[in-house]
């Protein structure tokens, strides 16, 4: 019997449970797409670093995934609060009819346990789906062979998510129980009688906090756009933060007096169709929602900024790594008192020169303790630059021209002639750039073994020698070849190289015998290594980013929604007057779109606005972003998600919006 009403109450208020249907359909798709991860990687091939990045990154997610649950369960917590309300009046009806509590909380129990396994079942088949294209993301993350692609399904994320979900259910159960064997009979029948307070802002007051809050937002806007580099520290930084945060607020809280003062002053427009009744209505709501509003424009503000940011921040790496890891391995000798080569001192560990190509060696000098800040000269240098610059006071390093031009050659970097009397200075690490582009302006002779010697440019050139995914290359110079410079000035020796095997086991197997040396007079770098160190760290940062960044998204949209449905039943008396006076419902319908339009739009538009500084600051830190066409890319997916996921809520809220005003009669 109990079973029977359940469904049917189900049945007939679906469209009532249809913001609640989408929140849990959603997270449970999220939920289920980011947990199925180690049955995506499962299928995949993958080298030994590859399957540790993978165990890492899973190991992460499941630590999230457990943040996500909570923000989750105090969503579905909220939005089964509004159901509630919605419902008390029918309580009432059951329990004057002489059904016991206990049967009132047993139909509850059959509802919750209904829409749950509905809801589960749906976001698992949107999950299962979404997984399928979240392997091709996954593969090309890890550069993984696709061609053996296949149905992909995840056991162990089944169950978490059934875990993690059921838990919810079993909760939202109880409290529903609890409501209900405490409520009183009176209290039922008064609850849609009871609405919210509405408090008209003072224009007086709003316009002076407005403008104050406007002064803010322009501060911190300014603060972003000048960069990361634009903040002393982490404390300047966070301080921004918290300063555009309040002066988020207050700018809402204020603009419901702005809103109405403005609007009244225009008659042309206030009188104009529903805009009257539709902007009192949506002051109110921003008036006495100012707090959530902000929340939520905050949390659309970090899903546009961590998408946007995360999805391309792969792509840079990989190009930066393409661009400053042109070769398979580096190394450095420290001791070449023996005069030996490098590739010399290689085979004594092991390795045959027919495993190398491309050799190329560096010699690299210091002379008569000359110093970076002696080649600085006049320049002035602040303590904070030094403490950013420290090797400002370590020996400069010189190479001889020829050997520079061989390894350019082989870097794919521009090459350069020299006059006897002339330099050149390689650098591409920003802070010394900009340094030494200012001891570089007039020339900036350098005086080394009694010759003087002046820089060919006015500025530093771009290159490097030392791999990096970054431009940290501070800077040497590069000497003409009859400088004089002989073996007792050799600081080190440097050698890049790639490997010559013709198949990646081949060359695999020559980067096992590098990794299983111990020397003690060298070190070295390769390609591998740095690829694996650096996409590591960005995989982790990718995913966590997107996993939040959409339940964040997900969370601001369904909490929208539901301040939109409580709007609409405490104004449900109001709709009605309007029928009263003869207004027609696609009057109404007009209406409530409008508001409810505008009440969308307001955080998304104030997100997406302080998002084009947030982004600006997340471009300061990878060079070049903001030219590249992946980042361009990831905004267009960032858009689609969003479309996605706002509009869904906004179509289902303005539904629901509409089902509750036109039962007011």
């Amino acid at each position: 019997m109990l079973y029977k009403i359940a469904f049917n109450n189900i049945k007939k208020s679906f469209r009532d449970y249809i913001i609640y249907f989408l929140t849990l359909m959603f997270a449970v798709a999220v939920f289920y797409m980011f947990n199925s991860l180690d049955g995506q990687v499962a299928m995949m091939t993958l080298d030994e670093s590859g399957y540790e990045e993978a165990s890492l990154l899973m190991r992460v997610l499941y630590i999230v995934s457990v943040f996500v649950s909570i923000v989750m369960g105090f969503l579905i917590t909220f939005a089964n609060a509004f159901l509630m309300k919605r419902r008390k009046k029918e309580f009432g009806v059951y329990l004057v009819l002489g059904m016991s509590k206990v049967n009132v909380s047993g139909i509850l129990l059959w509802e919750t346990l209904l829409i749950g396994i509905v809801s589960l079942g749906a976001g698992l088949a949107l999950g299962i789906f979404g997984s399928q294209f979240m392997s091709y993301f996954t593969a090309n993350m890890f550069k993984a062979d696709m061609g053996s692609f296949r149905f992909v399904f995840s056991a162990g994320a089944l169950a978490r998510t059934c875990l993690y979900y059921g838990i919810m259910f079993v909760a939202v159960m109880i409290l529903n129980v609890v409501m209900v064997s405490g409520i009183r009979l009176i209290s039922l029948f008064q609850a849609r009688s009871r609405t919210e307070k509405k408090v008209m802002r003072s224009g007086t007051v709003s316009i002076p906090v407005f403008a104050a809050s406007c002064a803010a937002l322009i501060w911190s806007y300014y603060r972003l756009s000048g960069g990361i580099r634009g903040f002393g520290s982490l404390g300047e930084f966070t301080v921004c933060i918290i300063i555009l945060s309040a002066a988020t607020f207050f700018l809402i809280w204020s603009l419901s007096g702005i809103l109405l003062k403005i609007a009244v002053n225009v008659k042309g427009f206030w009188y104009k169709g529903s805009n009257m009744f539709v902007l009192r209505r949506l002051s109110a709501k921003i008036n006495t929602a100012a707090v959530s509003v902000t929340v939520i424009c905050l949390m659309l503000f970090f899903t546009i900024v961590s998408l946007s940011g995360s999805l391309s921040l792969k792509n840079v790496i990989e190009k930066n790594i393409e661009k400053n890891v042109p070769v398979d391995l580096t190394v450095w000798f420290e001791d070449t008192g023996s005069g030996k080569r490098g590739i010399d001192i290689l085979k004594e560990e092991g390795i045959s020169e027919d495993e190398l190509e491309n050799v190329t060696e560096v010699y690299e000098y210091n002379i008569d303790g000359f110093t970076t800040r002696d080649f600085l000269g006049d320049v002035e240098v602040s303590e904070k630059t030094m403490e950013k610059l420290p090797n400002i006071g370590t020996s400069e390093i010189f190479v001889t021209l020829s050997e520079y031009n061989r390894l350019a050659e082989v870097y794919g970097n521009e090459t350069f002639t020299l006059e006897d009397d002339e330099y050149v200075c390689i650098a591409n690490f920003r802070d010394m750039v900009e340094l030494r582009n200012k001891a570089l302006s007039d020339g900036n002779p350098v005086k080394i073994g009694g010759r003087e010697y002046h820089s060919k440019y006015t500025e530093c050139r771009p290159g490097f020698m030392e791999l990096s995914v970054g431009d940290v290359n501070t800077g040497f110079i590069v000497l003409p070849d009859n400088c004089g410079l002989g073996p007792s000035d050799v600081f080190r020796c440097f050698m890049a190289a790639d490997y010559s095997g013709a198949t990646e086991a081949e060359r695999r197997a020559t980067e096992e015998k590098i990794y299983s040396m111990t020397p003690d007079a060298w070190f070295y770098e390769t390609k591998s290594e740095i690829y694996h160190a650096y996409m590591g760290l960005t995989m982790i940062a990718v995913f966590v980013a997107v996993y939040t960044g959409v339940t964040f998204l997900i969370a601001g949209a369904a909490l929208l929604s539901l301040n939109m449905l409580t709007d609409s039943e405490d104004g449900r008396c109001s709709y009605d007057i309007l029928r009263k006076t003869g207004c027609e419902e696609s009057f109404i319908n007009r209406a409530v779109f409008r508001h409810t339009g505008l009440f969308f739009i307001l955080p998304l538009a104030l997100a997406i606005l302080h998002s084009v500084f947030g982004l600006r600051l997340f471009m300061s830190i990878f060079v070049g972003i903001s030219t590249d066409s992946s980042f361009m890319l990831s905004v267009v997916i960032t858009t689609l998600i969003i479309v996605g996921i706002y509009g869904a809520y906004f179509a289902a809220t303005y539904a629901g919006s509409r089902r509750i005003i036109g039962t007011a009669h």
